[in-house]
């Protein structure tokens, strides 16, 4: 049994969610990433750390837990007036503490000592994990918010679910952003430019402006007239001798 100061930070922020689920990912994800290691066309067959990875993964996601129930309670004291009282500041801060601390060491000095790099399996259902919960607990946060809001419930209640919209929308973009990099996704292509509509140009009719080349004088009547030195015959007879 949990003490009831983590029972309280985690369950006022959504944060137990991640906890409880934090065993069973770790769990599925070694029976999943164990069978594929054995297929002998595995990318992951030669993998020997899958285990050791799993569990630096499952540190950090018990460290994401912490960290985003305390800082989902620090925002909804600030976005309350401070009307959640001085214990939700200090759970506030103790969450997100106790949550960053296994991060920043797991994640900095012990998963760089594996081949994570070279073999991602693990890190893609940590991501996907996070972005699924992440979203989850976002799209539940913005019902709630929806719903309060429109009881004319009071600010009080409806800052903490505000709060844990941003906290757990912001968890669930990152993960889906960082899952969809290591799976190779690209953005979609560009739009196509629309092909000019209407003639003429603006600017004139025909011909377009500049005409006529160099080299063809214009002839009488200000027409197009040609080249020097042959072509049509002048004025008031037939051709003259050269």
């Amino acid at each position: 049994m949990m003490p009831a100061g983590i029972t309280e930070l985690l369950s006022s922020a959504g944060g137990l969610a991640f906890l409880l689920g934090a065993p069973v990912f770790l769990a599925l994800a070694y029976f999943f990433l164990v069978w594929d290691a054995r297929r002998p066309e595995s990318p992951n067959k030669d993998d020997g750390q899958i285990g050791l990875k799993l569990v630096l993964y499952f540190l950090i996601l018990v460290g994401i837990g912490f960290a985003a129930g305390g800082l989902a309670t620090l925002l909804n004291y600030v976005a309350s007036g401070t009307k959640a009282g001085t214990p939700a500041l200090k759970l506030g801060l103790a969450g997100i503490l106790s949550g960053v601390v296994p991060i920043v060491a797991v994640a900095g000095v012990l998963l760089p000592r594996t081949n994570f790099r070279q073999y991602t399996r693990a890190a893609r259902l940590t991501y996907g994990y996070l972005a699924a919960v992440g979203g989850l607990l976002a799209l539940m946060s913005l019902q709630s918010l929806v719903t309060n809001l429109i009881m004319s419930q009071p600010w009080a209640s409806t800052s903490g679910e505000l709060a844990e919209l941003v906290v757990f929308a912001a968890i669930g973009l990152f993960a889906l952003v960082r899952l969809g990099s290591l799976s190779s996704w690209s953005p979609p292509p560009p739009p196509q430019p629309m092909a000019p509509q209407g003639y003429p140009p603006q600017g004139g009719g025909y011909p377009p402006q500049g005409y006529p080349p160099q080299g063809y004088p214009q002839g009488y009547g200000g027409g197009y007239g040609p080249p020097q030195g042959g072509g049509y015959p002048p004025p008031g007879g037939g051709y003259q001798p050269r």
